[in-house]
């Protein structure tokens, strides 16, 4: 990385204002790098696995108010535009779309006479929403675990639908959750 020509001429032109934090395991090679920061680059700070402190709150306040004027965020109804055209895809043969969302993909599953979505993505824009949208019915939807790269697609997906009533209509939706031993009063409920 500090190879390129690039990378040299904005730390020359920042020369000592610059901080890399490389955060890594403990296991490896890193020793060297801790011992001689100074080999890789002269013109900027490394620091090994800092600790993760927010050393200024009010800096960020700041930071986040400055880019809001420029953020203007897109409506679903925008982002998630119904189909006009709307059928069935028949397989004849086992078939896997994939949809490559980023930090996080779906994907289409198809045999004759069922399909799966499996998976939402990380966007907000759900990498499926263009092909699915054409689509009569999922017959089911899988959710193969709960984060940030696999929850928002789904989510807008559910809240698009729930704006209005938009194709493809959803047969049986499978998630991975956890049980909760209490139920809505606190009271313990047993498994």
């Amino acid at each position: 990385m500090f190879q390129e020509m690039e990378v040299q001429r904005v730390l020359r032109a920042y020369e000592n204002t610059v901080t890399i934090d490389v955060h890594c395991c403990a296991d490896g090679g890193w020793s060297v790098l801790k011992a001689a920061p100074h080999t890789f680059s002269k013109l900027c700070r490394i620091r090994l696995s800092p600790d993760d402190k927010l050393t200024s709150g009010e800096a960020i306040h700041q930071f986040l108010d400055y880019l809001a004027q420029y953020l203007v965020p897109a409506s679903l109804e925008n982002l998630l535009q119904p189909s006009d055209v709307v059928g069935n895809i028949r397989f004849s043969h086992p078939t896997l779309y994939v949809f490559p969302g980023g930090q996080g993909d779906a994907a289409l599953f198809g045999i004759n006479g069922f399909n799966m979505l499996v998976d939402g993505g990380f966007s907000r824009k759900a990498c499926f929403w263009d092909f699915i949208r054409h689509l009569d019915r999922l017959d089911a939807v899988l959710m193969t675990r709960l984060n940030n790269g696999n929850l928002q697609g789904i989510a807008s997906l559910l809240y698009r639908k729930r704006l209005a009533a938009v194709y493809p209509q959803i047969g049986h939706f499978f998630c991975n959750l956890q049980v909760n031993s209490y139920n809505h009063v606190g009271n313990n409920i047993s498994p």
